[in-house]
């Protein structure tokens, strides 16, 4: 498989490696079949989630409420708690210790972000700015991270795009990625102390480390429940 992308070429040069891809492929497109086959409340257009699993949905008249069996919220946890109408002690104390952080992240090729030397290149390249940033400063080395086999360097840079050429650039975006310390490392424990209790469930990545896995790992806990699994 050849993608061509603004000049840039990406190829999968072995057949592991397209095999691999298919895999990862299939697995994230059965979790999300699996939770699809319930409900996904990860709508910024809800209004709220009440503890009788009645869906308020924004500017519209109470009879337009839906009601459910069973809710599962894939969304990160300050969304989670946001949804909910009546939280319950637990999922205060728990979803409201996780926070989010916005990161402004930026895929370029300025390899002036990597290492002096080549040979300390890697997956995950740390920066320590000068000036206090109040958040993460890393560029990914993804032909490194994800075996992209291109003729140039692609990186992603999370929180230092004033120090990319611009040139250089190929797209900005912004995610939002849990913060963790020790109270929202110790809240991940907490997981099956409000998922399912309440006839709601909980997935995302903020169950792990903020990891895409982490997020597939929570999905199928909750699937756990309903007996199904990959």
């Amino acid at each position: 498989m050849v993608i061509d992308y603004k000049g840039v070429t990406f190829s999968f040069k072995d057949q592991k490696r397209r095999k691999r891809f298919k895999r990862i492929r299939l697995i994230v497109f059965g979790v999300l079949i699996l939770c699809l086959y319930f409900f996904i409340a990860n709508m910024m257009d809800a209004g709220s989630i009440n503890s009788v699993q009645t869906l308020m949905l924004e500017n519209k008249p109470a009879e337009a409420a839906e009601k459910f069996d069973q809710v599962v919220i894939a969304a990160h946890s300050d969304q989670a708690l946001a949804l909910l109408d009546d939280p319950t002690d637990a999922e205060k104390n728990i979803l409201g210790v996780i926070p989010y952080q916005e990161n402004q992240a930026v895929l370029h090729c300025d390899e002036s972000l990597l290492p002096s030397k080549k040979a300390a290149w890697a997956s995950w390249n740390y920066h320590i700015p000068q000036e206090d940033l109040g958040r993460v400063a890393v560029t990914y080395d993804m032909n490194i991270l994800q075996r992209i086999g291109a003729p140039r360097e692609l990186c992603v840079s999370l929180n230092l795009a004033k120090a990319i050429d611009p040139v250089k650039i190929y797209r900005e975006l912004i995610y939002h990625h849990p913060v963790y310390n020790p109270e929202s490392l110790a809240a991940r424990h907490s997981h099956r102390e409000i998922n399912g209790v309440n006839r709601t469930y909980y997935a995302g990545a903020y169950w792990g480390y903020g990891f895409h896995e982490d997020g597939v790992a929570s999905a199928l806990e909750v699937c756990r429940h309903f007996g199904k699994t990959l």
